[in-house]
């Protein structure tokens, strides 16, 4: 039996295309994604807004930080961050002013920049999802 070079070697390069192994790197098909610092990472710095934000866990800390030396009992301006119903109570003006976006005033007032991205998000946050204690 008299085999043709030319037909051998295109039989081969078939067979060896249409049977050869076919393997995927699940990293490679679907690699992890990009996380950029203080854009999409919710846990840079221990910054964690994808969990529940609540006034006592969250909240409490950032006001007495921020806020408490104008905004807390008995302040002569009637908004009292300290406890959570006075937090509750202005809720709707608190992403306005922290954000400084122009619907209410800038807080902190005397301040020549807002309060960190984390507070901010945390507070956007806890607005959004009713003002949970």
């Amino acid at each position: 039996m008299k085999v043709n070079f030319k037909s051998f070697l295109f039989s081969s390069a078939i067979a060896i295309t249409f049977s050869a192994c076919y393997y995927d790197n699940i990293e490679d098909l679907h690699p992890a994604p990009v996380i950029i610092p203080g854009v999409n990472d919710t846990t840079a710095n221990g910054c964690d807004t994808a969990k529940a934000i609540t006034y006592t866990a969250d909240l409490k800390e950032i006001f007495q930080t921020n806020c408490l030396g104008c905004h807390s009992a008995g302040a002569s301006n009637g908004i009292d961050l300290s406890t959570y119903n006075g937090a509750k109570n202005i809720a709707n003006k608190l992403v306005g002013s922290v954000t400084w976006d122009g619907t209410a005033s800038n807080m902190p007032k005397s301040s020549t920049s807002k309060i960190n991205d984390c507070s901010i998000g945390k507070i956007k946050k806890w607005v959004e999802s009713g003002t949970p204690e």
